[in-house]
């Protein structure tokens, strides 16, 4: 994941020691949430079975993820399981998945307006550099998990929201994309295109507009 810098203020160790600790316990916990959330809230129970329904990081965090996020930059929170059969108060079933898909980069995206409103609180009240420098990472780090997990390659979100999207003649290009998303996955995230990887080609340019226009630049 790229994160943008905190600036020469913080010691390098700080820096990712901050952004780490905003992963692991706000943006991967409240993603998650959100798909438990629009789960339940349909009429399935299962998020709350499994104890999915919260906040609490520690049943969200996959081990092997956070270890990989802390060593290699690039991890993931344990998926929050559903039965799209069992969605019963939306109006059909591709509607059902769509709105859970959905649910996890949108609860992103709100925590990023909210960063956003706070570091531009900051500016205009405490201009405490700490705050808003922290503000600023969660804000972005927010808006990269929205828009990465919008790229339609299983097992990201935006591939189930295709998915639900695309009419049923196309199911077999999602089988497709279902057997070999994970390998193309992993060489959208290897740096292969002069130092740099297409993950970071399609998500930072979305990024930093949406950025620019939550802070009003």
């Amino acid at each position: 994941m790229l994160l943008p810098s905190l600036g020469s203020g913080f010691d390098t160790f700080i820096q990712a020691l901050i952004a780490f600790l905003v992963i692991v316990l706000v943006c991967l916990p409240i993603h998650e949430f959100g798909h438990a959330w629009a789960a339940v809230k349909l009429g399935d129970n299962l998020p709350l079975y499994q104890g999915r329904y919260t906040l609490n990081p520690l049943r969200h965090l996959d081990v092997i993820g956070t270890l990989l996020l802390a060593v290699v930059g690039f991890g993931w929170a344990k998926p929050v399981q559903f039965n799209p059969y069992a969605l019963r108060k939306a109006p059909n079933l591709r509607a059902g998945v769509l709105v859970v898909a959905l649910a996890g980069p949108v609860m992103n995206v709100l925590l990023a307006i909210v960063a956003a409103v706070l570091f531009r609180l900051n500016l205009s009240t405490l201009r405490v550099p700490v705050v808003a420098e922290v503000l600023l990472l969660l804000m972005y780090i927010n808006l990269v998990l929205a828009v990465f997990n919008m790229i339609p390659v299983p097992p990201l979100d935006g591939s189930k929201i295709l998915a639900m999207l695309l009419p049923a003649q196309y199911d077999h290009v999602m089988a497709t994309l279902n057997q070999y998303g994970m390998f193309l996955l992993l060489i959208m995230i290897l740096p292969i295109f002069g130092g740099q990887s297409a993950i970071s080609l399609i998500v930072m340019p979305v990024v930093t507009t949406l950025g620019r226009l939550l802070l009003g630049l």
